[in-house]
């Protein structure tokens, strides 16, 4: 975590003073991101069809009911922030390069964001380079104009590739086999079934669009052909020649479980005509919409919850900084929420260091874990449970024996 490109959480510290917090800064900019992203994605839909979009609406969310990890799934169990944050920025990078009537200002465009991407998630910015390079390649192949912009875009890259801290910084960390469960797509077979369908769908789109003279449709198709190519790449590096990791490769599925559909629904709901809607509309009230359907079952802290643990901690005069010491430390356990929330709210509010004490939160394995004092919760034990305010204060070994 040390080496994780930084600007998602730097501009969330830049927004805490609202919130009084850098905690809910960064739940609240995580929500907003995946406000966004939805916002340009359905946006894209409507330009091209708006019964395509409000289908898709309607599609989406109720995968999301089903436990289908669309976008927006990222934050609801690993919690990855920086990439729902890069995501949004991605998506809305390509929403502004297809409204361009400038090649140069769209290669710009592109080249500015991808650098941009890279400092706050490394896959968004690997999927804006290939979502370009595939368009770049479609054009140079129907038009001739395109065609040196096809090297030129590879040179970028290459330097992207090259010279881009961030990279250095992934390959670090990229062999981590971190655990990340994808729910309704977790076997390796539906992954596989997965990555082919978005490759098809995404050749589809960009083939349809060539057809009907359509750039819209043509760019949608070729992000989610470059979503595919870039999940297979990932996949095959692994798998074939031993680089990266798995989990690496399970992390660019939100994308493919999200645009496979969007895509089928521009492939056979487009010629649908609605009248009244307009592009707005559709943009913000499906991702309400979606976002809505996708917290379902997810356990967010909010200013609330964080207002309860500032108030015990003021009523038991507890410093955080105590917790930097090597010899005690107290961490939150809040039952209902999930280990990655309490792991967040014991290291960025209680000023735990990430050492085996933070990951036994993170992992909600104590086993052995020692230099542990006791427990912020909102569960009474019977063992010596002191009320600090509205929660309770419990020894560690009492906590631990009653769990």
């Amino acid at each position: 975590m040390n080496h994780y490109p930084p600007l998602a959480h730097y501009l969330a510290a830049w927004l805490s003073p609202i919130w009084d917090s850098g905690l809910v800064s960064m739940f609240n900019l995580g929500m907003a991101s995946l406000f966004v992203v939805y916002v340009a994605l359905f946006s894209m839909g409507a330009l091209v069809s708006k019964s395509a979009a409000i289908v898709a609406v309607c599609i989406l969310a109720g995968l999301a009911l089903l436990d289908w990890p669309i976008h927006g799934f990222e934050l609801r169990g690993n919690y990855f922030y920086s990439q729902a944050v890069a995501t949004a920025l991605a998506y809305c990078a390509f929403l502004a390069a297809m409204a361009s009537q400038s090649h140069l200002r769209r290669d710009a465009l592109f080249l500015a964001a991808t650098i941009t991407i890279g400092f706050a998630h490394m896959i968004a910015a690997l999927q804006l380079i290939a979502a370009y390079g595939v368009l770049l390649c479609f054009e140079g192949v129907t038009s001739k104009s395109g065609r040196w912009r096809v090297g030129y875009w590879a040179i970028a890259s290459l330097g992207f590739l090259a010279f881009h801290p961030s990279v250095r910084a992934m390959l670090d960390i990229g062999t981590h086999e971190g655990g990340l469960d994808l729910l309704a797509v977790d076997q390796p077979v539906m992954q596989a079934v997965l990555v082919a369908a978005t490759g098809l769908i995404g050749a589809g789109c960009a083939l349809m669009g060539a057809r009907r003279n359509d750039p819209t449709i043509v760019a949608i198709g070729c992000l989610i052909f470059a979503s595919f190519a870039l999940s297979a790449s990932l996949w095959g590096a692994h798998t074939v020649a031993g680089l990266g990791s798995y989990y690496g490769f399970k992390k660019t599925l939100f994308s493919l479980t999200t645009l496979a559909p969007f895509g089928l629904c521009i492939l056979l709901v487009r010629d649908i005509h609605i009248k009244g809607a307009t592009v707005p509309i559709i943009a913000s009230a499906g991702s309400v919409a979606v976002l809505f359907a996708v917290l379902i079952g997810s356990s967010p802290i909010d200013a609330t919850r964080l207002e309860v643990l500032r108030e015990a901690v003021e009523h038991s005069g507890y410093q955080a900084e105590s917790n930097r010491r090597e010899n005690s430390a107290t961490i939150v356990n809040f039952p209902e929420l999930t280990p990655i929330f309490n792991y967040l709210l014991t290291i960025g509010e209680l000023h735990v260091p990430r050492d085996e004490r933070a990951a036994a939160v993170y992992t909600n394995d104590f086993t052995g874990v020692q230099r542990i004092d006791a427990v912020l919760t909102d569960r009474m034990e019977q063992c010596s449970s002191e009320p600090v305010g509205p929660i309770f204060r419990v020894p560690f070994d009492c906590w631990v024996a009653n769990r």
